[in-house]
């Protein structure tokens, strides 16, 4: 699948761009959920009502 997406690519620069900043958002998204759902698990973990 990603052999075709550069093939792609290479015939149209303006895809390639298109690729890249899909890309860029892409992984911005799972970023955002990996830190969410980080965020929620220390927050789970480390709450003072675990050691009352």
């Amino acid at each position: 699948m990603i052999d075709y997406w550069y093939i792609y690519a290479f015939a149209d620069t303006h895809l390639l761009k298109y690729v890249i900043m899909n890309r860029h958002l892409l992984f911005d998204w799972f970023s955002q959920q990996a830190l969410q759902t980080l965020h929620s698990y220390r927050a789970v973990m480390f709450s003072p009502t675990m050691f009352l």
